[in-house]
C-alpha cells in the first residue's frame, strides 16, 4: 500500500526529473504557470506516473488537473479504489 506521503514524494520526484527542475516543485505549483510545462511535458509526466505506480488511468481525467496537489488527490483516490476492488 502506497501512503499519501510517499505518493506525494513520487509525484514531486517524477515532475522534477521529467521537467529537469533544479529544485523540487511544491504541491501547490501549477504545471503550466509555475513550472512552464507544455502539452508534451504533461503527457510525458502522465506516462511516467502510470509506469511508476503500475496503475493505468484515463489520462483525459487529468486534463483539468492544473497543480501537483490536484494530481496527487486524483491518484490517491484512484489507488484507494483499486485497492478496495
Amino acid at each position: 500500500m502506497l501512503t499519501r506521503e510517499l505518493l506525494e514524494q513520487k509525484v514531486i520526484d517524477i515532475v522534477q526529473e521529467t521537467l529537469a527542475l533544479n529544485t523540487p516543485p511544491r504541491l501547490e505549483d501549477s504545471f503550466r504557470a509555475d513550472l512552464n510545462a507544455d502539452s508534451i511535458d504533461i503527457v510525458t509526466l502522465l506516462v511516467s506516473l502510470e509506469d511508476e505506480l503500475g496503475t493505468p488511468f484515463d489520462q483525459n481525467a487529468l486534463q483539468d488537473k492544473d497543480t501537483l496537489l490536484s494530481v496527487v488527490n486524483f491518484l490517491d483516490e484512484l489507488l484507494l479504489q483499486t485497492e478496495n476492488a
